[in-house]
């Protein structure tokens, strides 16, 4: 497994972190201590766990059911599967366009 961990502060909760992305493209198990966006990605594609950001006892407690559950560290396709479901660069292009034209009508 892999940790992504990130403080526990409200502005963490909108935050990211790349190296997340680059550990599902690897399609490597995610232990990820995080909360908000972050944690729906690792919820959603099923590539790892979560836990309670800055929560040492849930992460041991996670750590240790893994060691036990060798099982729950595998997560082959989930990551290319959870990329692949998701909008296309063309989607996202056009959401872009649509948004930004309508932000310039309003003005």
């Amino acid at each position: 497994t892999v940790l992504v961990h990130l403080e526990s502060w409200t502005p963490m909760e909108y935050t990211i972190p790349s190296k997340l992305f680059e550990i599902m493209w690897a399609e490597k198990h995610v232990t990820a201590s995080v909360a908000g966006e972050a944690a729906d990605i690792v919820k959603e594609s099923g590539i790892g766990h979560v836990v309670t950001p800055m929560n040492p006892e849930e992460l041991g407690a996670l750590w240790f059911r893994l060691f036990h559950n060798r099982q729950l560290l595998e997560v082959d396709g989930r990551g290319e599967d959870w990329f692949r479901s998701g909008p296309t660069l063309e989607d996202l292009t056009e959401r872009w366009i649509t948004t930004v034209d309508s932000v310039r009508k309003k003005a």
